[in-house]
């Protein structure tokens, strides 16, 4: 039998009578999927114990949720690791099965769980039995933090010294050519140094939105997205400029550095007096607006020397004077 559900015009506004039968029906249906969440997990660690898909269905259990149930990589992986790790924490269990907690709460907290080991899990789920403010928690961000918290006192300092010097090692900053012309940036940093860098292009951000505003040349807002990118590059072009940083060589004036080989033996003199300076091949092509920039703001460095400069696998050329 099929049931056909009536759908009001989207334009129509509902009255207030129909507003508090909306709000009705919205907890009901709430409630509904809270209580199917946690079945569903409760379900599927009893399936992944017992063992029986594997053998009724000869799938894996993973690939018997992407094809049966259709679900993404990211649900199956958060379902599969919510049935696991939730029976080493009875207690957060039952909370989320009466609503004290919900689903983001819980998956959020196993997202967070996933490195550590059992022992961890069982000491956080009795921490989090004992604890008379998760009951009476109105802030689900609040429970977060809690849970932060609690981690990082049942770490030991070693362990947690440790994560953080690998977190600091594996600090990058990548670019490349993305679509229409555009460069892409892509960066990870540890938590300390990543603050650093967002509170000074913040900070940077604060002052750009004083002295140009924050409209972006159609007329509309800038994003806070936006106002960083600018903030950055602003930054990078003042260290460009010096930024009142001597640099080695004690002059205030950082340029992008430009190095010219000059092969000595093909220097030649002109009427006027010039010395000309053929353009080796071997010299990347320049746009014109890039040769202009350069012009205007680097420094070009010329490398005179006898014979052809050396390639990659080429070390017996020196430079000459």
């Amino acid at each position: 039998m099929t049931v056909m559900t009536e759908v009001a015009p989207v334009d129509s506004a509902p009255t207030m009578t129909e507003g508090v039968d909306l709000i009705a029906a919205f907890t009901a249906a709430a409630a509904a999927r809270h209580a199917a969440e946690v079945e569903v997990v409760r379900t599927l660690g009893r399936l992944a114990r017992a063992g029986v898909i594997e053998d009724l269905e000869a799938l894996p259990i993973d690939v018997y949720l992407a094809v049966h149930q259709h679900f993404t990589s990211a649900e199956r992986n958060m379902l599969l690791d919510a049935a696991d790790m939730l029976v080493d924490m009875p207690a957060t269990t039952v909370l989320w099965a009466r609503g004290v907690l919900s689903g983001s709460q819980v998956r959020g907290m196993l997202t967070r769980l996933r490195r550590y080991g059992r022992g961890l899990r069982e000491e956080l789920d009795g921490m989090i039995a004992a604890s008379e403010e998760v009951i009476g928690l109105a802030d689900p961000d609040r429970f977060t933090s809690m849970v932060d918290e609690a981690i990082l006192d049942l770490r030991s300092p070693e362990s947690v010294a440790d994560e953080e010097d690998r977190t600091a090692e594996q600090a990058y900053l990548a670019g490349r050519a993305g679509d229409a012309d555009t460069v892409e940036l892509h960066g990870e940093y540890d938590p300390p140094t990543g603050a650093m860098v967002l509170n000074a292009i913040d900070a940077r951000a604060a002052i750009d939105t004083q002295r140009m505003g924050d409209r972006r040349p159609d007329g509309r807002t800038m994003t806070r997205a936006q106002r960083r990118a600018r903030a950055l590059a602003g930054i990078c072009s003042d260290s460009l400029d010096g930024g009142g940083v001597e640099n080695r060589n004690g002059r205030e004036r950082a340029r992008p550095l430009m190095v010219v080989h000059v092969q000595a033996d093909q220097v030649t003199e002109s009427v006027a007096g010039h010395l000309e300076v053929p353009v080796p091949s071997f010299l990347p092509t320049v746009a014109a607006r890039t040769l202009e920039a350069l012009a205007a703001d680097a420094e070009v460095r010329d490398v005179a020397a006898f014979g052809r400069p050396p390639t990659a696998t080429d070390h017996s050329w020196s430079p000459g004077s």
